[in-house]
């Protein structure tokens, strides 16, 4: 007798449903494609439905004024910093809360009794084993990786970019569709076998969940993996490394660097966080066409395919136009980094350029704005130190 099979039938109840043919024939089709059973399938997407539905309730409870962000992420069963990046993505005025900003600094008492223990976990380790993002980091492992993507670690929230529902998913996912003109990208699986199919990987510094570690703990838990790192660039060889969190780009820099890549092939991103979303986003997408060119699309049947074409790359302009006046400070500096306001500097001792609005030199704020321009990805080389031509 099994008496585990016995158990898990006894824990569920038995609904019966009524559907319309054609409802049940797409739940077939799809269930095909998935290589899920019918059942399965239904049960998978009721979970993920009522999940997006608590989502939505909270958002619209906490837009109401009815509920705090804390509240809120209680309501939809999730962590307090991704309900904080939901309410900005969906456009929702923030309201000063003492007590979600206590929660972030990790000040208050535990959560009450009846919270969800899993997405209201406190720093440390995450609750949900890490062995499975190892497996699903192995299982869209491309052949031959033309961007290896770099991060810090999993979340500690227990989401994760692998397991589609991370801050870092989301506006991948966005980019990836902005850059190779698909609308919508798809979502879940198929967007990570997408990502993999175009050459696509990310790999994370540390080996546990460090974004709530103390600041000692989580320099020493990404310099861990500088070792791990250089061996993963030596072995994969990639066109382009593309650091997703500013902190740990020193730390990727000495591991590309001890693999011999060319630093000149590595991008620093600001993490997708609020404000820093659009910023992300674009110049990714500038990222992803100079690597990968505009062609890349999917099939009729969802599956990626790729055609060979010259990546996009901006058009050149006569004297004047400000990326080039910009070039040409980095020239004069002999291509070493320098900072948006350096340059902004540069251009306003020699009366470089003027703005046609209003006649006035650039800031250091327009400075840092076109060079990041998804346009002038193949032109600029933006890091955490500063900007440079990406060929000298």
């Amino acid at each position: 007798m099994n008496r585990d099979h016995d158990d898990e039938r006894t824990a569920r109840s038995q609904v019966t449903l009524r559907l319309d043919r054609d409802l049940l024939e797409r739940i077939d089709n799809l269930a095909g494609e998935s290589g899920v059973d019918r059942t399965d399938l239904v049960r998978r997407l009721l979970t993920d439905g009522l999940a997006q539905r608590r989502i939505e309730l909270a958002l619209d409870d906490y837009a109401a004024g009815r509920r705090s962000a804390w509240s809120a992420a209680q309501m939809a069963e999730v962590g307090l910093y991704e309900m904080l990046d939901r309410i900005a993505e969906a456009g929702i005025a923030y309201r000063v809360d003492p007590d979600a900003l206590d929660r972030l600094r990790g000040t208050t008492t535990p959560p009450p009794s009846g919270a969800p223990p899993e997405r209201l976990s406190r720093p440390g380790k995450n609750p949900r084993a890490e062995s499975d993002i190892d497996a699903l980091r192995d299982r869209y492992r491309p052949v031959t990786t033309r961007i290896l993507f770099v991060g810090e670690s999993s979340p500690a929230g227990g989401t994760h970019f692998y397991r589609s529902d991370s801050i870092l998913y989301r506006a991948t996912r966005e980019s990836f569709g902005a850059a190779l003109s698909v609308a919508p990208p798809p979502e879940g699986e198929a967007f990570l076998s997408w990502f993999q199919s175009l050459g696509c990987w990310l790999l994370d510094l540390a080996a546990e969940p460090a974004n709530r570690l103390p600041e000692d703990d989580r320099v020493r838990a990404v310099d861990v993996g500088v070792p791990a790192l250089m061996e993963a660039i030596r072995d994969l060889r990639p066109e382009r490394i593309v650091v997703v969190l500013r902190r740990v780009a020193p730390a990727t820099r000495r591991a590309a660097s001890l693999a011999g890549f060319d630093d000149r092939a590595i991008d620093v991103l600001p993490f997708p966080t609020r404000q820093w979303r659009p910023v992300f986003v674009d110049q990714l997408a500038g990222i992803l066409r100079d690597v990968l060119g505009s062609g890349s699309m999917l099939d009729d049947s969802g599956a990626s395919s790729r055609r060979s074409v010259v990546a996009e790359r901006p058009a050149r302009y006569g004297p004047g136009r400000l990326h080039d006046v910009i070039a040409d400070v980095l020239r004069r500096h002999g291509n070493g980094w320098m900072r948006a306001s350096a340059i902004a500097r540069a251009i306003a001792a020699e009366d470089l350029w003027r703005r046609p609005s209003d006649g006035r030199h650039p800031p250091p704020s327009q400075i840092s704005a076109r060079v990041r321009s998804s346009s002038y990805a193949s032109l600029f080389q933006t890091s955490d130190l500063g900007i440079r031509l990406r060929d000298s």
